[in-house]
């Protein structure tokens, strides 16, 4: 029996409004999303976008459409590090990547902190296909996730990506409520 979830996040500063479903069934998890947002030069954009999951936590499928461009991306994983276009080309230069990080939601953390296992104060690094909004440009990038506190509502992690450093709140599901200066659920 499928149960849907929907979640809303809205930027700490500045203006704009994300809508996430989240569907879970026995066979796999999947995200529809609507993302209205400014660019840092204050460019409107608006974007959705779809992620199948199994049911652990693993992407097996993004789409991402920029609204009223023709502007759109499709990757596909095996769920092992190997990726392929929407032509089904392979993609060597995101080898080895399980997760993703999509700039404009903070949903994609949720990704790695339900499929790791996680010890408190042990980092772990991965290797995200990092997808930049509106432009969906993608790279390969290195995260890396640590669990510093964690109780019967919520747990923290410190999220590093480069010299960027943040500690992002979860509540039992994973889900971000709180990432400090970009995202506040509500």
């Amino acid at each position: 029996m499928a149960t849907a979830t929907d979640i809303f996040w809205r930027p700490s500063i500045g203006s704009g409004y994300e809508h996430l479903r989240l569907v879970k069934d026995d066979h796999k998890i999947t995200v529809d999303s609507l993302v209205i947002g400014k660019t840092d030069e204050g460019a409107i954009f608006r974007v959705q976008y779809q992620i199948i999951l199994d049911t652990n936590w693993i992407v097996r499928k993004v789409t991402i459409q920029c609204i009223g461009k023709e502007q759109s991306l499709i990757l596909t994983s095996n769920g092992k590090g190997e990726w392929r276009d929407a032509h089904g080309k392979v993609i060597s230069a995101l080898a080895g990547c399980i997760d993703i990080d999509i700039s404009c939601t903070p949903f994609t953390n949720t990704l790695p902190i339900n499929r790791l296992e996680h010890t408190l104060s042990t980092p772990q690094e991965i290797s995200v296909v990092y997808i930049s909004v509106p432009d969906l440009c993608y790279r390969q990038v290195k995260q890396t996730y640590t669990l510093m506190k964690t109780n019967h509502t919520e747990s923290i992690f410190t999220y590093q990506s480069g010299s960027f450093i943040e500690n992002i709140k979860v509540d039992t599901d994973g889900i971000v409520t709180e990432y400090p200066q970009l995202f506040l659920r509500e």
